[in-house]
């Protein structure tokens, strides 16, 4: 999912006052930052650990373009969409941009199987138009240093959702390089925690590749802050969780420029 922040321009945010909750001690190089573009500052309020990473759903930064995030955190790009706003940026240099300033990871569409608002960040392609794009966009950085990942999915059950369309993507995408799969927890079906956890192991064991979290958020009814808790110290015990990133640092990890009770709690995971 992809808020309306995602288009704002949020740059010179340099000095935050911290919110009030005292944070618990991090550790996990696994936790990562979805953010909305320019406001990649505000990553600084969580002091990264070594080895954080985030990502805008897009493969720049800001409109400089710079291709870097603060206190060492790899800037992964994405590929968000087919259309062609995207497509130039990335064919004119933001994919090559993103990794000579370090990134060591690509990330292939944002949810090709969600069709609806704009501002839900779905890119509606069916299976055989993100193969073709994929093999013509992405399939190309195979072998040269960086691993990729599937396109990211939401966790939708119909057969055209979910995991059900990244199983069908890979089937039709078999001699790509696929790293690593990326999935969503956002929609339809997302109830508790243990709905979490076994739609997760799922995507692993379907795949057989490692997997990236790379949005998920408290459903409805149950408390953000202890289901964040519990959603991330569990990914943090399973080695076939890569990485994840909660959605997102705009929308429910910061208030302006403080953390929020949820994202004091992310930024001491």
């Amino acid at each position: 999912m992809v808020s309306s922040t995602l288009l704002l321009a949020l740059a010179g945010l340099s000095t935050f006052s911290q919110a009030a909750p005292t944070l618990l001690k991090r550790g996990s190089s696994k936790l990562g930052y979805a953010f909305g573009k320019a406001a990649q500052s505000k990553i600084e309020m969580f002091s990264p650990s070594e080895g954080c990473w985030g990502y805008n759903w897009e493969a720049r930064v800001d409109d400089a373009p710079s291709y870097k995030l603060p206190s060492g955190c790899e800037f992964v790009p994405m590929l968000h969409d087919g259309g062609d706003m995207f497509v130039n940026a990335w064919k004119s240099g933001d994919a090559q941009g993103a990794i000579d300033a370090g990134a060591k990871h690509i990330l292939s569409f944002n949810e090709p199987d969600h069709c609806g608002p704009a501002n839900e960040g779905g890119t509606c392609m069916d299976v055989a138009t993100a193969v073709q794009k994929h093999k013509d966009l992405v399939q190309p950085y195979a072998g040269k240093g960086v691993k990729i990942g599937s396109p990211a999915v939401t966790n939708g059950q119909e057969p055209n959702k979910g995991l059900n369309y990244l199983k069908s993507f890979l089937d039709q995408c078999s001699d790509c390089q696929i790293d690593f799969v990326a999935v969503h927890w956002q929609w339809a079906g997302a109830t508790d925690i243990k709905s979490f956890t076994d739609h997760i192991t799922k995507a692993h064991e379907m795949t057989g590749k490692p997997v990236w979290v790379t949005e998920y958020q408290a459903p409805s009814g149950n408390d953000p802050v202890q289901f964040m808790k519990q959603a991330t110290e569990w990914m943090d015990g399973q080695d076939f969780v890569q990485r994840y990133a909660y959605w997102s640092v705009d929308a429910k990890l910061t208030n302006g420029n403080s953390l929020s009770d949820l994202g004091a709690a992310y930024a001491g995971m």
